[in-house]
This record gives C-alpha cells, sequence and structure tokens, in this order.
C-alpha cells in the first residue's frame, strides 16, 4: 500500500476504512470512493478500481431491529446465488464484511421507478422484460431451493399463508398490546386459508425493483 493510499485511507471514518480495507483483500483491487448512503439500514456505495476495469459496488447492512422483516442479509445471498444460477439478472455477490456487517454486491445504474421511463412504450417494454424473467423464477425446482436454504412448504395451510407466519412473529414480539383490526385479519386469513392448493412454486415477492436505464 502506497503512503498516498495510506493518506486516503486515514481520511475516511473508521467503518468506511474497514469495509475498504475488507473489500481491496477479498476481492482485489483499490477503493478509490466510497459514500454512506442514507436510508433505514446501513449502506454505501463504493468503486473499485481493479486496474483493467472499475467495480460500481453496493454494500447493504441489515435494516433496524424495530422493522419486522423476518429475513437478515444471510438469507439475501441464498436468493441472489440462486437467481443467479438460472440466469436471472440479479446483482453478484462477492460475501459479506464482518465490521461493519454487510453484504457486498454490485451496484446496478439506473431507476426502479417507471415514472422515469422516457416514453409509454419504453415503461411497456420494461414491464414485458421483467415479465419475461418470471418463468426463469417459477421454473426452479424446489429441491434445488431446499438445499440452498429455503424452507419448502407441505401442507395446504403452509402453502396458501405463505410468508404470514413469520411476519406474525415478528409482530407477535414488537406489539405491546395486540392491535384489533390486525387480530381480526390474522384471525380471517387463518380461517379462510385455501385448503384445496397443493402445487408449489419460488415465487417472488415485494420484488419490483427491476433496475433499467
Amino acid at each position: 500500500m502506497s503512503a498516498t493510499h495510506d493518506k486516503e485511507r486515514s481520511n475516511l471514518v473508521p467503518s468506511e476504512a474497514r469495509l475498504a480495507a475488507w473489500a481491496e483483500r477479498t476481492i482485489g483491487g483499490r477503493v478509490v470512493s466510497i459514500e454512506a448512503i442514507a436510508r433505514w439500514r446501513p449502506a454505501w456505495n463504493f468503486d473499485l478500481d481493479m486496474g483493467d476495469r472499475v467495480l460500481a459496488l453496493h454494500a447493504r447492512g441489515e435494516r433496524d431491529d424495530g422493522i419486522g422483516m423476518p429475513y437478515q442479509i444471510d438469507y439475501e445471498r441464498r436468493v441472489h446465488d440462486l437467481l443467479e444460477a438460472h440466469d436471472v439478472p440479479v446483482p453478484h455477490v462477492y460475501g459479506y464484511c464482518d465490521d461493519p456487517y454487510v453484504m457486498v454486491m454490485d451496484r446496478l445504474s439506473g431507476s426502479v421507478d417507471l415514472s422515469f421511463a422516457a416514453t409509454d412504450q419504453e415503461r411497456v417494454d420494461v414491464v414485458l422484460e421483467y415479465l419475461s424473467f418470471l418463468p426463469r423464477i417459477y421454473g426452479i425446482d424446489l429441491e434445488e431451493a431446499r438445499t440452498a436454504g429455503f424452507t419448502i412448504p407441505e401442507s395446504p395451510e403452509e402453502i396458501g399463508l405463505g410468508l404470514l407466519p413469520a411476519f406474525e412473529a415478528g409482530y407477535d414480539e414488537r406489539m405491546i398490546a395486540p392491535d384489533p383490526v390486525s387480530e381480526f385479519l390474522r384471525v380471517w386469513l387463518h380461517r379462510h386459508c385455501p385448503r384445496h392448493r397443493t402445487t408449489t412454486r419460488l415465487i417472488t415477492f415485494d420484488a419490483f425493483q427491476f433496475m433499467f436505464d
């Protein structure tokens, strides 16, 4: 490491310096820029000069404990790796930095908001391109998903309720007192869960973050 590089590193806050050191040690190259992103979770964008190219990377941390999401970033990598193995265009994950605890992956350019489409035709084209990838996801063998660490629902109730029980557990842990409307909806969903469904597929949820330029 050069003296210039040492001086540049000394200008970083400690968490950024540790992240930069991890990236250079694990992926290679040299971090030439890093920027903290104001979000509901720790996040940084940074560039890694590999000599022949510059990798645009994103470091994604855990959500705040107060957010009742049952899935953490260790689970998210399984999703990325499984989809990438089936030619679904997702950011490649390079690994996890322990301190700060973040998942480091490719940073994509573009927008996720269709209002930024230049024309109505581009908006239609983006939606159709997104839809063209869904059969690849639905066609993933569930035994492969199980091997990757996914829990596969077996009973009609497990299939019908999907992720609801996991979110219910997080809700119960965080609520000081039951919310009447939420309790009514939970009971209704359990009572009216379809009992005739036996087909299971890997599907997406909360996932229309389809980057486009």
